[in-house]
């Protein structure tokens, strides 16, 4: 029986030819050349099976890349990453998104069967649209 090969979902922060990193991690998962895998753009959710050694042996492509503003919205920067609130613009959108996730719960609680990440991508989502260019009406 072949040792399980351990899986990892996220969104793709950076890409570059050797390998990728999701956001929130710290290491590297690489590219490998026996093991061809598509390869995702940053902002696309992405699952991924790596070895103990960080080689990508699976990768498969969960969801479209998201759009520079959408990107910006979801994906966090050094100043979110550390909870940095003292620029009222980081403070606001923080607000935005918690109330962001809340909502997502609260949708979602009815349900029989929610696990974080349906959570997440509803959380996602609502961000992606309440912190998006304000739309022009007609």
């Amino acid at each position: 029986m072949r040792p399980s090969v351990p899986e990892l979902v996220g969104v793709v922060a950076v890409v570059k030819d050797s390998g990728l990193r999701l956001e929130g991690s710290e290491g590297w998962c690489n590219f490998s050349k026996w093991a061809p895998v598509p390869r995702p753009e940053r902002g696309q959710r992405v699952r991924l099976q790596v070895d103990d050694k960080g080689w990508i042996k699976g990768l498969e492509l969960a969801e479209a890349p998201v759009d520079d503003q959408a990107a910006r919205s979801v994906a966090p920067t050094s100043a979110r990453d550390h909870g940095d609130t003292r620029d009222p613009t980081l403070a606001s959108e923080l607000q935005t998104r918690l109330a962001c996730l809340q909502a997502a719960a609260v949708f979602l609680a009815g349900r029989d069967y929610v696990d974080t990440r349906d959570l997440t991508l509803a959380a996602e989502a609502l961000a992606r649209w309440a912190l998006g260019p304000p739309r022009e009406h007609p």
